[in-house]
């Protein structure tokens, strides 16, 4: 249902001037979910340092070394101007890395240790509403009914998966090794 959502949120609409999808966009948009995804479950198996500031440090500078490697390969470090940085730019990028990163990467992988990755991954379902939201708020985009509907079906999804009781497993009980019944049987012959 929140899939469902997230697909209809990002469909064209006439009534925004959206005019299509970008297959590539989506494509990576896919793959990049998919990869997290796998990534999610395979951290709860994985060995992982027991402090979650030391995961988020690890994944941090192993994704930072690679985004700054592609940017190089890519041309894109000549790109870069100093001097049009402002304040408030390096205040927005120090409040990114701080609160946006550190932070909420450190309550992930908190919350894979202590939670169900289905619950932990509700907050991708969450965020592209909330941008909704505050884009409206911000920056005066339009709210359509189409939208509205599909964020309440999007939250319904979200609390579904919080909500749902874990069933639990049934556990089989162990068997008696037969040299732990030889007394019983004597006894009650």
């Amino acid at each position: 249902m929140g899939v469902a959502g997230l697909l209809l949120l990002a469909a064209p609409d006439a009534s925004t001037g959206s005019d299509g999808i970008n297959p590539l966009g989506v494509a990576v948009l896919v793959f990049a979910s998919l990869s997290w995804s796998i990534g999610s479950l395979y951290s709860r198996r994985a060995a992982m340092p027991a402090d979650p500031l030391m995961s988020t440090a690890m994944e941090m500078l192993a994704g930072g070394v690679l985004m700054l490697a592609a940017g190089l390969l890519t041309g894109q470090g000549g790109q870069i101007h100093l001097e049009a940085l402002s304040a408030l730019s390096l205040a927005s990028l120090a409040y990114l890395i701080v609160f946006g990163s550190l932070i909420a990467f450190t309550a992930y992988v908190w919350l894979l240790k202590v939670s169900t990755p289905a619950r932990v991954s509700t907050y991708a379902f969450v965020n592209p509403v909330v941008a909704v939201f505050l884009g409206w708020a911000l920056a005066g985009e339009a709210l359509t009914p189409r939208v509205l509907m599909v964020a309440a079906a999007i939250i319904v999804a979200v609390i579904l998966i919080t909500t749902q009781q874990r069933q639990p497993t049934a556990r089989p009980q162990p068997i008696a090794p037969a040299r732990d019944l030889e007394p019983q049987l004597a006894e009650s012959a």
